[in-house]
């Protein structure tokens, strides 16, 4: 309950701020639904899913520390990255950026091309923020670079470059956010494969980068290293990207209607064929009011209806084929909130009163949270519940054991959202409390249960001591010309004395453990 309590102002605090903009004549009423923020999202081989109570969750690869809790190891469960304030998310390849309750941007994973906006190269496995981007109402994702859209209409762009996918007239990566050339007025943005999009105020959109598939739609497959307008679109009010582009245009008193454009080799546009589009082209056989481009495939909602269109050989439409369709075709009825695609795969948030979100496509890295690396080819429950008010739990403060033969580790388990007192109970351990001690060296599950009879399960694996590095950093190092003296050694692991020279004529021994 703590965790519900503390994450609803911030909902509050973005209203608020958009309110602001709304009476300044910065937005107008019908572009204030553009700023009801992406929720789900799926990379190359993971996925990104924010709830209710403003928690964030991750699964599926996480060889480059692209699910943020910490660790490189994959997961096929929903695991937190310890945020409790998140308001917006997107999913690069490799990489997560996450918009806070602060305005601020926060982001983690690879970082091969600076993507994580920090002034290095190097890749992060939990959220760091990004230095200098305040006022932040809106962000995006491309496969290896990212995007911010301040307040003030200014866009801001890091990492990948080879395209011009950062808009600012280079073909330089950047590893510290630059602003987009020539745009002023942007309202939200989305991130392509080597290419970017913005909506402006006016409802028009703005396109940059990659077009080697006509994904700018500007009528040709020319590059562009500074944004330009697309042609014969206006009253826009969401966009997603990928190889290809796809556009919602608002018409009053009329359903939305999706517009695509860029690469179709699968049939991904939704159009009938599978022709490259250079210019958009609407899809006339369905309204929409949701959509998200996955790698090779594109995902709709009209009126709460899942339809699917594009690549299939992974079961990404999840109509229980493997067979691509250049049509949108119905896959699921109910009530569908929040929509997500990545590479392989898709997601979505289904079932306005459970919250619960389904899956489906390529699993082998468990990027389908369903506790399998099993391929589904129709959406399968996700083990994960996003409505406040149902239990999710954390694993914190894990300590590992430092000694062979020793069973030292610790594990606390964190409950919010349901409804407390709650009960607790480790495996194979059998203990019974919130934290659990004396673990050796294994993996362990927890199931929590609070007063209402809801229950969640989590786990966590107790490592023990690894291999004595090579490598010894000494501090406060102190030589006496002789053969004595004395230094502090920071090692890893180990289990034997050794021997190290310091310095000329200098020693140390040292047996850290045992």
């Amino acid at each position: 309950m703590l965790n519900k309590e503390k994450s609803r102002p911030f909902a509050g605090k973005k209203l608020i701020f958009l309110a602001a903009l709304l009476l300044a004549g910065y937005i107008t009423n019908a572009q204030l639904q553009l700023q009801q923020q992406k929720q789900i999202d799926g990379g190359e081989f993971h996925s990104i899913v924010l709830c209710d109570d403003s928690t964030a969750w991750t699964f599926g690869r996480n060889n480059v520390g692209q699910l943020g809790n910490g660790t490189f190891q994959d997961t096929t469960f929903p695991v937190s990255i310890g945020i409790y304030d998140a308001i917006s998310c997107a999913a690069g390849s490799n990489h997560c950026i996450i918009l806070r309750g602060d305005s601020t941007v926060w982001v983690w994973g690879d970082n091969t091309y600076g993507q994580l906006g920090d002034g290095t190269n190097d890749s992060s496995n939990v959220p760091i923020q990004v230095a200098g981007l305040t006022n932040i109402v809106g962000i995006g994702a491309g496969w290896e670079h990212s995007l911010a859209v301040r307040s003030d209409g200014t866009v801001w762009a890091w990492g990948k470059n080879g395209t011009g996918q950062l808009g600012n007239n280079t073909i330089i990566d950047s590893n510290i956010p630059v602003q987009v050339i020539g745009i002023t007025t942007a309202i939200d943005i989305a991130g392509g494969s080597g290419h970017s999009l913005a909506i402006l105020n006016d409802s028009t959109l703005m396109a940059w980068g990659d077009n080697q598939y006509g994904q700018l739609g500007i009528g040709n497959i020319i590059n562009q290293l500074t944004p330009v307008p697309v042609p014969g679109l206006f009253n826009i009010r969401k966009i997603s990207a990928s190889h290809h582009s796809i556009a919602l245009k608002y018409t009053a008193g009329w359903p939305d209607s999706a517009y695509t454009w860029g690469r179709n080799d699968y049939g991904q546009l939704g159009i009938g064929n599978t022709t490259q589009q250079n210019s958009p082209v609407a899809i006339t056989s369905i309204a929409s009011n949701k959509i998200a481009a996955g790698g090779f495939h594109s995902v709709f909602v009209k009126t709460g209806d899942v339809y699917t269109c594009g690549r299939n050989d992974n079961g990404q439409l999840g109509d229980g084929t493997v067979n691509p369709s250049d049509v949108p075709i119905l896959i699921y009825t109910t009530t569908v909130t929040r929509l997500g695609a990545g590479m392989y795969h898709s997601l979505f948030n289904r079932d306005l009163l459970v919250a619960y979100v389904s899956s489906f496509g390529r699993n082998d890295y468990g990027q389908l949270g369903d506790s399998t690396i099993v391929e589904q080819h129709s959406p399968v429950v996700n083990n994960i519940s996003c409505r406040v008010g149902w239990l999710n739990i954390e694993v914190t403060n894990v300590t590992h054991n430092l000694c062979l033969d020793s069973c030292n580790g610790t594990a606390t388990v964190t409950a919010w959202s349901g409804s407390p007192p709650y009960n607790y109970v480790w495996w194979p351990s059998g203990q019974t409390t919130k934290t659990a001690t004396g673990l050796c060296a294994a993996n362990y599950e927890v199931t929590v249960t609070d007063s209402d009879g809801n229950n969640s399960q989590n786990s966590v694996t107790i490592n023990g001591p690894s291999p004595l590095l090579d490598t010894i950093i000494g501090t406060n190092i102190i030589c006496n010309g002789d053969s004595t003296g004395a230094a502090d050694l920071t090692v890893t692991g180990g289990t034997r004395s050794e021997e190290r020279r310091v310095g000329k004529e200098c020693r140390s021994r040292w047996s850290p453990y045992h």
